[in-house]
């Protein structure tokens, strides 16, 4: 079954958070000790704006439907579509091999907390925060990147990123995303605020990461 595609348009905000999942416990000394239980994953919680009618059928029917069949979704970060030097897009961008650059690229190498990637224009450009999609096969990784690098000639270069990569999920047959890069996530029951009066009103609803 294809992946759901969340509709973005009326979306006023849309918060990604990283969320930790770890437990402390406090000694009677004072000492304080955490454990994380799992590794990282996005949360995040969408709000519109006022939608009128024909926008509000599209997504109660989009949450209706991933809620009561349990369908997952992809969802992008709306504010950062793109890295923050390219933000209006990659038109007239070439490969190192001369071909057209549209947001896509190749996993040369995967670490736990790096991505080395081919297949970029020389000179391309990653910043302090963008987002580097992974996708192979119907798995989802959406990391952010935590230095700056520029490639070279050839189009390559090596990005630390967070949370983890799951290596154990995405190999070197992955591909990279730059162009809207997604996770997927699934809908957190009963989070939602839907309502419709007499006039168009906002709503919201959460939804969390699904890693595997």
């Amino acid at each position: 079954m294809a992946l759901l595609e969340m509709p973005i348009a009326g979306v006023q905000s849309a918060k990604f958070r990283l969320d930790q999942d770890v437990s402390t416990n406090q000694r009677a000394s004072g000492f304080v000790s955490s454990v994380q239980r799992s590794d990282p994953r996005w949360s995040v919680e969408i709000s519109t704006g006022k939608l009128e009618r024909a926008q509000y059928q599209i997504m109660r029917t989009f949450w209706d439907e991933c809620t009561t069949l349990q369908h997952d979704f992809l969802l992008h970060d709306p504010a950062h579509p793109r890295p923050i030097h390219y933000r209006a897009g990659f038109t007239g961008l070439t490969r190192s091999n001369g071909t057209a650059f549209s947001g896509t690229a190749h996993v040369d190498a995967l670490t736990k907390t790096t991505i080395s990637i081919s297949g970029l224009p020389n000179g391309f450009k990653l910043a302090y925060g963008d987002y580097v999609g992974l996708v192979e096969g119907d798995y989802r990784g959406l990391h952010k990147v935590i230095d700056q690098q520029k490639t070279a000639s050839g189009g390559t270069m090596t990005v630390s990123v967070l949370p983890l990569v799951k290596t154990n999920v995405f190999s070197s047959a992955a591909s990279v995303n730059l162009e809207k890069p997604h996770a997927r996530f699934m809908p957190i029951p009963n989070s939602d605020d839907f309502s419709f009066g007499l006039g168009p009103i906002p709503f919201s609803f959460k939804a969390i990461q699904r890693i595997i």
